[in-house]
């Protein structure tokens, strides 16, 4: 039975603090044993600032990748770049996606881990305006993937499909970031 009450005492703390010093810190009284926790509001939560490259910094990291790397890696990078799309999307584009006459993309869909297709983070299809250097790395890219009739960017090693986007973070975007002394980022 001691047992059972030590760990019910261990169980009953939250970061070390009592269950019941908790509801005193929220400023609440267990009046409603049904649901304790009904009255505890979440705390605010405040994201941060976004931490952008800066232009010198972007044009360098095409400059190396482009020496570096097969030239659709330089491709992918500086098409994300430009439009700003999550990487699960980008990887998840179909040529056919494209309106060249509008210059806009349609995003529709994205690929999460081992390849499987998902919906949209917003569940919205949206078009995104294409700048002249975005439709540049596209026409940069067509060689490697058009005719194939597949994803437009493509695992240059393998040419599948990327499955998800992990392997373009780990051989590609950290190692570039530590060559060129750059502050590691997210890879949007």
């Amino acid at each position: 039975m001691a047992l059972l009450i030590g760990i019910a005492q261990l169980a009953a703390r939250v970061n070390g603090i009592p269950l019941r010093g908790v509801f005193t810190l929220a400023g609440c009284d267990i009046k409603n044993l049904d649901n304790p926790l009904e009255e505890i509001k979440n705390a605010k939560h405040q994201k941060a600032s976004p931490d952008p490259l800066s232009t010198e910094d972007m044009e360098a990291i095409f400059r190396d990748m482009k020496k570096e790397y097969d030239p659709q890696v330089a491709n992918y990078f500086e098409f994300a770049f430009l439009t700003g799309m999550r990487p699960e999307e980008l990887i998840a584009l179909k040529w056919a996606d494209i309106d060249w006459h509008h210059a806009t993309i349609k995003v529709q869909r994205a690929r999460t881990f081992k390849g499987r297709e998902k919906s949209l983070k917003m569940h919205e299809m949206r078009n995104v305006d294409l700048v002249k250097r975005a439709i540049a790395a596209l026409k940069a890219q067509k060689p490697y993937t058009y005719l194939k009739k597949s994803d437009i960017f493509s695992n240059p090693n393998t040419g599948n499909a990327w499955h998800d986007e992990r392997s373009q973070r780990d051989h590609y975007w950290k190692p570039t970031l530590k060559k060129l002394g750059i502050r590691e980022r997210r890879t949007y």
